[in-house]
Protein backbone atom coordinates (compact mmCIF):
# COMPACT_ATOMS: atom_id res chain seq x y z
CA UNK A 1 0.00 0.00 0.00
CA UNK A 2 1.17 3.51 -0.80
CA UNK A 3 -0.10 6.78 0.67
CA UNK A 4 0.60 10.33 -0.46
CA UNK A 5 2.06 12.35 2.38
CA UNK A 6 0.91 15.83 3.29
CA UNK A 7 3.44 18.63 3.06
CA UNK A 8 3.27 18.93 6.86
CA UNK A 9 4.99 15.50 7.00
CA UNK A 10 7.93 16.50 4.79
CA UNK A 11 10.09 17.61 7.72
CA UNK A 12 9.80 14.13 9.28
CA UNK A 13 10.74 12.53 5.97
CA UNK A 14 13.76 14.82 5.67
CA UNK A 15 14.92 13.84 9.17
CA UNK A 16 14.49 10.17 8.34
CA UNK A 17 16.37 10.17 5.02
CA UNK A 18 19.29 12.15 6.43
CA UNK A 19 19.50 10.42 9.83
CA UNK A 20 21.78 7.56 8.78
CA UNK A 21 24.88 7.41 6.62
CA UNK A 22 22.65 8.15 3.70
CA UNK A 23 23.29 10.69 1.00
CA UNK A 24 19.96 11.47 -0.67
CA UNK A 25 20.11 13.26 -4.01
CA UNK A 26 19.65 17.01 -4.16
CA UNK A 27 16.33 16.73 -5.97
CA UNK A 28 14.87 14.78 -3.01
CA UNK A 29 15.74 17.66 -0.69
CA UNK A 30 14.34 20.11 -3.25
CA UNK A 31 10.98 18.32 -3.32
CA UNK A 32 10.87 18.17 0.49
CA UNK A 33 11.80 21.87 0.72
CA UNK A 34 9.17 22.61 -1.97
CA UNK A 35 11.66 24.21 -4.36
CA UNK A 36 10.61 21.84 -7.14
CA UNK A 37 7.27 20.14 -7.72
CA UNK A 38 6.89 16.54 -6.74
CA UNK A 39 5.06 14.01 -4.62
CA UNK A 40 6.15 12.07 -1.55
CA UNK A 41 4.70 8.61 -0.95
CA UNK A 42 5.11 6.30 2.03
CA UNK A 43 3.99 2.83 3.02
CA UNK A 44 2.36 4.18 6.20
CA UNK A 45 2.61 6.99 8.69
CA UNK A 46 5.54 5.04 10.20
CA UNK A 47 7.62 5.96 7.11
CA UNK A 48 9.30 2.57 6.71
CA UNK A 49 9.51 2.95 2.91
CA UNK A 50 9.49 6.33 1.17
CA UNK A 51 9.29 7.29 -2.50
CA UNK A 52 10.07 10.87 -3.52
CA UNK A 53 9.21 11.71 -7.09
CA UNK A 54 9.56 14.84 -9.18
CA UNK A 55 6.95 15.86 -11.73
CA UNK A 56 9.61 15.35 -14.41
CA UNK A 57 9.92 11.63 -13.58
CA UNK A 58 12.97 11.31 -11.32
CA UNK A 59 12.50 9.11 -8.26
CA UNK A 60 14.30 8.30 -5.03
CA UNK A 61 13.36 5.36 -2.80
CA UNK A 62 14.45 5.09 0.82
CA UNK A 63 13.88 2.54 3.55
CA UNK A 64 12.79 -1.06 3.44
CA UNK A 65 13.69 -2.22 -0.05
CA UNK A 66 12.01 -5.61 0.59
CA UNK A 67 8.59 -4.05 1.14
CA UNK A 68 6.77 -6.09 -1.52
CA UNK A 69 3.36 -4.40 -1.13
CA UNK A 70 4.91 -0.96 -1.57
CA UNK A 71 7.08 -2.09 -4.47
CA UNK A 72 4.06 -3.50 -6.33
CA UNK A 73 2.19 -0.22 -6.01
Amino acid sequence: MMIILNKQDYSEVKKKITAKENNPPTFAHSVLDEYINGTVYADSVNLQTILIGTNSGIYYVFGNENNDHFNKD
